[in-house]
């Protein structure tokens, strides 16, 4: 018998608005796919709904639409405690991601040790429709691609731990 993934790849947005549902598109397409390596969740505006996951995982990507005023399409990897670092940086979600994965571990001991991980995606300007712009549309083939693989999650994680550190060495 093989191993459960120890990986959790979450997919964060509205689907129908536009390139807010980037992270909703990444998952749909990994869920195509043959990824034995990972496991994948939706949970769609509701990132409390993380909190239902039934099984611990090491790890947890969000892959989320995330505003920083970069051009829509650019690809933001970083660890959510370091999200600050965007000034810019806005969510439609009601609570922020920082708080809300400040309460997670609160509510499910799974969450507890887990280490978190954010690919953002730049979305151009909102629309209430299921199409995603074609910057943030070549920005999802890319992460669907970088994570297809063990190989390239693996890269995904390392490139996310770097900004984390760089940010952390940023402030000391």
């Amino acid at each position: 018998m093989s191993a459960q993934p120890d990986m959790l790849v979450v997919g964060a947005g509205n689907e129908y608005m536009g390139d807010d549902g980037a992270g909703i598109a990444v998952v749909a397409a990994l869920e195509q796919m043959a990824c034995p390596h990972l496991n994948t969740f939706q949970c769609g505006t509701d990132l409390f709904r993380l909190a239902t996951v039934d099984r611990f995982y090491s790890h947890v990507l969000i892959v989320d639409a995330v505003r920083t005023g970069d051009p829509p399409g650019s690809i933001h990897w970083f660890a959510p405690c370091h999200a600050h670092r965007f000034r810019k940086s806005g969510s439609v979600h009601q609570l922020s991601l920082l708080e809300i994965l400040s309460l997670l571990p609160l509510m499910t001991a799974l969450l507890e040790t887990t280490e978190f991980s954010l690919v953002g995606i730049e979305p151009g300007p909102l629309r209430t429709e299921r199409r995603l712009s074609p910057p943030v549309a070549a920005a999802v083939r890319q992460v669907t691609r970088d994570l297809r693989t063990p190989h390239g999650t693996a890269a995904v994680i390392r490139r996310c731990r770097r900004e984390r550190e760089a940010s952390a060495a940023g402030d000391s």
